[in-house]
């Protein structure tokens, strides 16, 4: 099997189909001096003419016309498997796929995802609600193309960009039924004397929860564990206990209000999360101009 590099048979498949090496060079975006020489170095690989030479006009050898047949049809196949990426690359683009915690989708991100869906009411919006660091497995799978979550420090995967987009606190809140308690600064331990409403461990929220209580020396078991923030601030509004939640969920216009605590709560920031390696798609990159602008 003759060694002949891709190059050889590309130059030869221009000059083949315009009959002419002044105008593959043109197209080709090399000097015709360079496509003489490639000509002439795939003629001695193979032992023969491939070209017929008369005067300022050239024809394919009868072995050239051969090749060309042979060449053609591959060179059909590359086109026809670029034009085919490309038509993925444009169905893939049409998709904006978003990993996000149920609390972050509902309270943060769904003005955004309103003004998107306006400005591109074609594009289909694909949003798996899971905690932040399922979120964050999930982007550095590229199952999703960003992660938006509760921002971490600590995370270990270094092909993860995390950029803060938005400043949240945590809070205890109370309903009507613990109404008195309005404008009282309470200690750690004054809260934890009262039933405790929490989301589940596997959640950023409780996990700060938790670490507040180990270090006030506390052994908290919440009365009630839930996924859903917002069934968490339902069973808090009926007057079962004070919940431990983010300020972003609090709706200035609810019956629910925030307690006085004397212990700085923890401060938190949502965060933008995309894979360093993978250039983002047209839509992902608008989507997140929205939200940064």
């Amino acid at each position: 099997m003759h060694n002949i590099n891709f190059e050889q048979y590309k130059v030869f498949y221009f000059v083949a189909k315009n009959l002419s090496f002044s105008v593959a060079a043109k197209e080709l975006f090399i000097s015709q001096s360079a496509v003489s020489q490639s000509i002439k170095n795939l003629e001695t690989r193979i032992g023969t003419s491939l070209f017929i030479r008369k005067s300022k006009k050239i024809m394919l050898s009868r072995e050239g016309e051969i090749l060309y047949e042979s060449v053609k049809i591959a060179f059909s196949h590359i086109s026809n498997g670029e034009n085919s990426i490309a038509l993925y690359n444009d169905i893939l683009q049409k998709e904006l796929k978003i990993a996000a915690s149920d609390t972050i989708s509902k309270y943060y991100l769904l003005p955004y995802i309103e003004n998107f869906h306006r400005l591109y009411p074609n594009i289909k919006i694909k949003i798996s609600n899971k905690p932040s660091q399922e979120c964050l497995n999930m982007l550095s799978n590229s199952l999703v193309d960003i992660a938006v979550v509760n921002h971490s420090d600590n995370i270990l995967d270094s092909s993860i960009r995390c950029t803060k987009v938005h400043e949240v606190h945590d809070v205890f809140i109370a309903g009507p039924k613990y109404s008195y308690l309005k404008g009282k600064e309470l200690t750690i331990a004054e809260i934890a004397s009262f039933p405790i409403l929490a989301l589940e461990p596997s959640s950023s929220t409780r996990q700060h929860f938790d670490q507040l209580m180990k270090k006030n020396n506390l052994d908290v078991v919440p009365e009630i564990e839930t996924q859903s923030m917002g069934l968490l601030k339902d069973l808090t509004r009926i007057g079962l206990g004070f919940s431990y939640i983010t300020d972003l969920a609090i709706s200035k216009t609810t019956d629910l209000f925030i307690l006085d605590v004397k212990h700085e709560l923890s401060t938190n920031y949502i965060s933008l999360a995309t894979l360093k390696r993978n250039k983002l798609n047209k839509f992902t990159e608008e989507f997140i101009k929205l939200i940064i602008n």
